[in-house]
């Protein structure tokens, strides 16, 4: 079906100094979103633009609806991936509407246009943003069919999709076009197929893991091939030895808690790649060969396998499916008992059922803007009708005896009344611009790399419009400007003001443009500020940022577990400039919670200066009563942002959707509780001895007495040192 051409409302607002191009000058191109057809809301989505004889053609604009069904367009430098075909991206807030590609050149001239409703694109499927996607890289039949079938028999199955690919030329080349991908799997059964992709992708790949992403791969008959290269050889937990053969595989077996052998007879073995040194938590050894290997990189997580996934003895393993699931780990850490109970009870009623919905709620709440109750509309509007009727007949008649002078009488008493609303109003609403935030910051001092997410509502008491963006530098001396996105946050859902909602079309959209200043190819830079942003009177506007900065800080601190009772000691140190406020140590299943405040540079002795808990236990609050421990219930209308960050920043560990009864699949690369078990420890602290963190530029002044209800956190990410058993 070809795409059909339709109106774009709010194109007379675009950038003024675009030249429009005579019709006959416009050529036609082609586009597509996302990966395999399957584009997910809320998210950076790749777009490829094919369009034959444009050499000149350096810039993109994409015109779309963003979650509070405003039109946004995107505007940067194209990515040239081959002659005649382009990389861009786009942010969808909606299932609806149309979107408007254009091409330009330097002189941002039109070079090529096109238009189309997102419903009649053929081969696009637009699915919510709490589902995961799983992309597979060459998977062959046999695996993604077994990816398949893993993810359809999850407790979360109806919201994961497989997708697979042998294509190389439709995987982005920039970083931030992969942010809607939950799990990247790789199989090295192609050789020529994996040695294919070029820098740029291998490098968006790495950056994509490092910032939160998953990666499982493999290696096996031709993983010294593939693994010798600057390509799937980055990803690597350790140095590359060599190929052995496996004559015994009762490690993987129980590794898929499979009862049927792997190796059937004397005369079969099983290609493993070679691994030593090897670096993270090693599952699963077989011969002193790590078999099965987990590692964080940066923010991300990496899973290896020695094997392959779909060659040799493990093509036709009985449980290879189980091998799979164990590799991807798709179930929540749920107690299977409350399972049917969560799926059954979410909290639709409050409008959200995805974590990040819960947000809305602090967000939106400005301690200078209240609201004019019901009551009082109505004692207004009785006394208004009282004094236009019987009070000035009264007055006019028994007090002046002329009747005529209603003619005067009747516009000033409306004038009063008018007067008495603006006044109400100015006394109900704040005078100027108004910022509530959220902002997690974390700080890896073992990779020496430093993040941040901002979740951020602004309310303006008038209509305006204006450009925001983040500050140069952010009250810890992070760089949170040069490599930083500033966008809309959408509400995920079906409820009211969701990105699933059907609601129809506004009759007047004001438009406004979300530009890029570098194309972000590999893993450059990416910046980028929106401009024109509209705000309508005593309204808000809901805004999510992510900024990536170099970490200058040293590891100070010294943890160790004792071998003997494999308990966390230590010392720890703040090595920021600000004291820390609620500090606790995170490792493995423990929190070890502070005495006191954490002073900067202050070094203390996790054995004598903190109280050990269950980390499950801490994050549900449990209480004793009598000689059993009750949770605290997950409470959806908690309007506390601290709490909610604890939900965010540790949801699995806390017990995922078997406590929340949400989910937290929309922003889920927040939640580390994964890392944890990787070797590694968390210190998490609230900052108060400033007002927030990283400053939002809001039309070009500074907001600093603006900030309204502000909570900054930071988790700083550091090593563990194992003492070895047997000395």
């Amino acid at each position: 079906m070809a795409m059909g051409v339709h109106s774009l409302e709010g194109q007379e607002g675009n950038d003024a100094n675009r030249l429009q191009p005579s019709p006959e000058n416009t050529g036609e191109l082609d586009f597509q979103i996302g990966f395999q057809g399957i584009a997910k809301l809320g998210t950076w989505l790749p777009v490829f633009i094919e369009s034959k004889n444009q050499p000149a053609a350096t810039r993109y604009e994409i015109s779309v609806l963003d979650g509070d069904d405003q039109l946004v367009t995107y505007s940067g430098q194209l990515i040239r991936r081959a002659p005649g075909r382009f990389e861009a991206r786009t942010r969808l807030g909606r299932q609806y509407g149309a979107i408007t590609v254009r091409l330009l050149d330097d002189q941002n001239k039109v070079l090529a246009e096109k238009t189309a409703s997102l419903g009649s694109l053929p081969s696009l499927n637009i699915v919510p943003s709490t589902h995961k996607l799983i992309l597979a890289i060459e998977p062959g039949e046999a695996v993604f069919q077994s990816l398949e079938s893993v993810i359809s028999s999850s407790s979360k199955g109806d919201s994961q999709v497989v997708l697979g690919t042998n294509d190389t030329s439709s995987l982005p080349s920039s970083w931030l076009n992969w942010e809607s991908i939950s799990t990247v799997v790789i199989t090295t059964s192609d050789v020529q197929l994996i040695q294919s992709l070029t820098q740029p992708q291998w490098q968006a790949l790495e950056q994509w893991v490092r910032n939160g992403g998953k990666l499982v791969f493999c290696g096996g008959e031709n993983g010294q091939d593939v693994f010798h290269s600057d390509g799937l050889g980055r990803f690597l937990p350790g140095t590359l030895v060599n190929n052995t053969a496996l004559q015994n595989s009762w490690q993987l077996e129980a590794f898929a808690s499979s009862r049927e052998q792997l190796l059937q007879g004397d005369n079969q073995s099983l290609v493993a790649t070679v691994l030593n040194p090897v670096e993270g938590v090693v599952d699963k050894t077989q011969d002193d060969i790590p078999l099965i290997v987990r590692t964080a990189l940066g923010f991300g997580l990496v899973v290896y396998s020695a094997v392959d996934l779909d060659q040799g003895p493990v093509a036709d393993w009985p449980g290879r499916n189980a091998f799979i699931s164990g590799l991807l780990d798709p179930a929540s850490n749920a107690d299977p008992s409350t399972i049917e109970e969560t799926q059954n009870n979410r909290f639709s009623h409050y409008g959200y059922d995805d974590l990040t919905g819960q947000l809305k709620v602090p967000l939106e709440q400005f301690s200078g803007a209240r609201f004019v109750t019901f009551t009082w509309v109505a004692v207004l509007i009785g006394l208004y009708i009282i004094c236009i009727g019987p009070g000035d007949y009264f007055l006019l008649r028994n007090v002046f005896g002329k009747m005529e002078l209603t003619w005067l009488t009747f516009p000033l008493i409306t004038l009063l009344f008018c007067g008495i609303a603006v006044i109400m109003a100015r006394a109900t609403r704040p005078t100027s611009i108004q910022v509530n935030q959220l902002e997690i910051i974390d700080i890896d001092a073992i990779d020496s790399t430093t993040r941040g997410n901002l979740w951020a509502n602004v309310f303006s008491p008038a209509t305006s419009n204006c450009q925001v963006q983040t500050a140069a530098r952010n009250q810890l001396g992070f760089d949170t400007r040069t490599n930083s996105t500033v966008i809309w946050q959408g509400l995920p859902g079906s409820g009211l003001g969701g990105m699933q909602t059907r609601t129809g079309a506004r009759l007047f959209r004001r438009e406004y443009r979300c530009e890029f200043e570098s194309s972000g190819e590999g893993d450059s830079p990416a910046h980028c500020t929106l401009s024109e942003l509209p705000l309508q009177v005593s309204s808000t506007k809901p805004l999510f940022v992510q900024w990536y900065s170099p970490n200058p800080f040293k590891v100070q601190s010294r943890l160790r577990v004792d071998s003997q009772f494999q308990r966390l000691e230590g010392t720890i140190t703040n090595p920021l400039q600000v004291s820390l406020h609620n500090c606790r140590l995170m490792f493995e299943n423990w929190t070890y919670e502070l005495n006191d405040i954490l002073e900067p540079g202050e070094t203390i002795d996790i054995e004598t200066e903190t109280k050990e808990k269950t980390a499950k236990n801490f994050l549900t609050r449990r209480k004793r009563e009598s000689n059993k421990g009750k949770n605290s219930p997950w409470n959806p209308a908690d309007a506390r942002m601290w709490r909610i960050a604890d939900m965010l920043m540790f949801y699995e560990l806390a017990g995922g959707r078997g406590y929340t009864k949400l989910s937290h699949d929309y922003q889920s690369q927040v939640d580390m509780s994964r890392q944890l078990n990787l070797g590694r420890a968390m210190l998490v602290g609230e900052i108060r001895h400033i007002h927030h963190g990283t400053d939002l530029e809001i039309s070009d002044r500074d907001t600093e007495t603006r900030y309204d209800n502000v909570t900054t956190i930071v988790r700083i990410t550091l090593p563990v040192e194992f003492e070895n058993p047997n000395p």
